[in-house]
């Protein structure tokens, strides 16, 4: 795999320690248009079509957070994507692909499933990228509307999520203590581990290629069911980090 490279932004620092890295960004009190972040990553200079990751790969590391879920602000996690938004070195956005473990804070709102709030600490993989998706893009502003009826929403957005190649798996632990991560990418399916143990299993699978990513920021990003848009950055009233160590990469059948 392409060596990693660090990223800082803002404040964020990525500090390298004896088996890994810690990401840290601020305190930032009162200085929410400023964006920050703490990243290593195996994509920077690259366009999105030459990012180095195809199906057929196992990803693991240790990890563990400076605070509880429901006390870190922006957007933290690790795994692959497109750097379809938000990613300040590339040009542009485009439609998103992802297989990753993803925190969101509470500000943040992902649409990517019916029973769950779409932020905390989950395993998710997305590829809007396919034919199946874009037949539905014509249709989103009066689905935004009539997802408002609780009885529609719960039978559209299933299929939506199907045809987006969504999946989503709450993670319940505490992620200041040190777990174990294993992500295992393939073309027929994506499996998530935490400490040995299988927390979802999906048959969607992003296409590729994409990049490698570990970050912290301060971002927040909330796109709901019935159409609405908000986006921006958080405070960060005290220093939060993510400490990662033991990280390998594995090529497997895909």
């Amino acid at each position: 795999m392409k060596a990693l490279q660090h990223l800082h932004y803002g404040n964020g620092i990525v500090t390298p320690t004896e088996n890994g890295y810690r990401l840290k960004i601020g305190p930032m009190a009162g200085r929410t248009s400023r964006y920050t972040n703490a990243q290593v990553d195996n994509y920077r200079g690259l366009q999105r079509n030459q990012f180095p990751n195809l199906p057929g790969q196992r990803i693991q590391l240790d990890a563990r957070f400076s605070h509880p879920a429901d006390q870190l602000v922006g957007t933290a996690g690790f795994g692959f994507w497109n750097a379809c938004y938000g990613e300040i070195t590339l040009k542009g956005i485009t439609l998103p692909q992802a297989t990753w473990f993803f925190f969101g804070s509470q500000r943040n709102h992902f649409p990517f499933s019916v029973e769950h709030a779409g932020n905390g600490w989950f395993a998710n993989t997305i590829d809007v990228n396919r034919w199946k998706s874009l037949r539905w893009f014509p249709a989103l502003g009066p689905l935004a509307l009539l997802n408002r009826i609780p009885r529609i929403r719960h039978w559209i957005m299933p299929k939506i999520h199907h045809d987006f190649n969504i999946a989503l798996q709450p993670i319940d632990i505490d992620i200041t203590e040190w777990h174990r991560y294993a992500l295992e990418w393939t073309a027929s399916g994506c499996n998530f581990w935490v400490n040995d143990t299988l927390v979802c299993k999906t048959q969607h699978s992003p296409r590729g290629p994409l990049g490698f990513c570990c970050w912290m920021d301060n971002q927040y990003l909330s796109v709901t069911d019935t159409g609405k848009v908000a986006m921006g950055y958080e405070d960060v009233p005290e220093v939060q980090w993510l400490e990662t160590r033991h990280f390998e990469i594995q090529f497997i059948n895909s």
